[in-house]
């Protein structure tokens, strides 16, 4: 046997450079504006040097947000696009939405190449609650990609105390899925299973795209409204002969049918601290063993096995609220549209480039 792989498993953190904003007396800490979050240990100057992660010194609500990914199917860094009326990205939504619910603190998980244009992303569109950047590095010259969204979980989580949420920085979930998410984190967590969570389902009608079929997380639900299986169908799309919400099958997948109200997971996730701990084994088994370069842990498939062995259990949330996302470059129209709307019906602040809000 050869030498031990090195595990990543706790990723450099970085503060996000912002404007100050006036002190709150709802948020984290002192100041809800600030982006300074409470460690156990120094970390770098504003804008800095990269640091250790030390753990939040109260239980609060936070919410990891994946955005490491690096466009290369988009053409550019889909969680930055500008889609909003001011040239908000749908991160800016989501931010705006978990504060509102209560949310006290965000960690974003990037990549390395990432940090400068998410710094700069967050200097002109200011967060409205303390936001740190959290490194996802590979740490293995024999792979170029990163190790999937169960370690970027992990390692924006390790940084935490408290529930937390975890959401995609290219997605925007509604007010409505992110505050039922906050209810159900501020519930104690049952005893009677190692560890519990919950996911956000969205009727799989208004998840799909017009330009082409898309991949989807299809959630299996038993009588109590948890989670028995998640499995992705990809090529889900609506069929010829449907234009619009129907009793029977009117969606397809490669591999079957969908009904217009199958919950779909769009990896809006809920969990109680417990799931560190649960999670942390499950990522170094696969960073010590993984294969080839093309594999990654995914998120949702670790939930799927750890529910599955009775490790984990997950309660599906329906929500009202409409998700909004890009798969096709062809979608951003009718996103940006969507958006306008929202800001005109008064849903939304417009938050302008000179990080001010009208």
């Amino acid at each position: 046997m050869g030498a031990a792989r090195p595990v990543p498993l706790r990723g450099d953190l970085w503060l996000a450079a912002r404007r100050p904003r006036a002190p709150s007396n709802t948020g984290y800490g002192s100041d809800a504006h600030s982006v300074q979050p409470r460690s156990d240990s120094a970390v770098g100057e504003q804008c800095g040097r990269p640091g250790p992660i030390g753990r939040v010194a109260r239980m609060a609500l936070a919410i990891v947000v994946l955005a490491a990914g690096l466009g290369t199917r988009f053409g550019s860094l889909k969680q930055l696009a500008p889609l909003g009326p001011a040239g908000e990205a749908l991160l800016d939504y989501t931010l705006y939405d978990a504060a509102a619910a209560g949310f006290s603190r965000a960690v974003l998980v990037v990549a390395p190449e990432t940090v400068e244009p998410t710094n700069a992303h967050l200097r002109d569109f200011a967060p409205p609650l303390p936001v740190a950047l959290v490194v996802q590095s590979i740490g293995d010259a024999r792979r170029s990609k990163p190790w999937g969204t169960a370690h970027a979980t992990l390692i924006g989580a390790s940084a935490l105390a408290g529930p937390f949420a975890v959401a995609n920085a290219d997605d925007a979930y509604g007010s409505e899925a992110i505050a039922t998410m906050a209810s159900f984190l501020r519930e104690p967590e049952p005893g009677d299973v190692r560890s519990s969570g919950a996911v956000v389902g969205y009727p799989a009608g208004s998840t799909l795209s017009v330009n082409g079929g898309v991949s989807r997380a299809v959630c299996r639900v038993d009588e109590q409204g948890l989670l028995l299986a998640i499995e992705e169908h990809t090529g889900v799309r609506r069929t010829a002969t449907s234009t619009g919400p129907a009793t029977g099958p009117s969606i397809v997948s490669d591999t079957g049918t969908l009904h217009e109200t199958t919950a779909i997971s769009m990896n809006l996730w809920g969990f109680h601290p417990s799931f560190v701990e649960v999670l942390r084994p499950v990522v170094e088994r696969f960073v010590a063993t993984a294969p080839a370069d093309e594999h990654e842990l995914r998120l949702p498939d670790v939930v799927g096995d750890l529910v599955a062995g009775g490790t984990l259990r997950v309660a599906v949330l329906p929500t009202t609220s409409s998700w909004l996302g890009v798969t096709y470059p062809d979608d951003a129209p009718g996103v940006r549209h969507r958006l306008a709307a929202l800001a005109a019906a008064g849903a939304y602040p417009t938050l302008g480039s000179d990080g001010s809000r009208a």
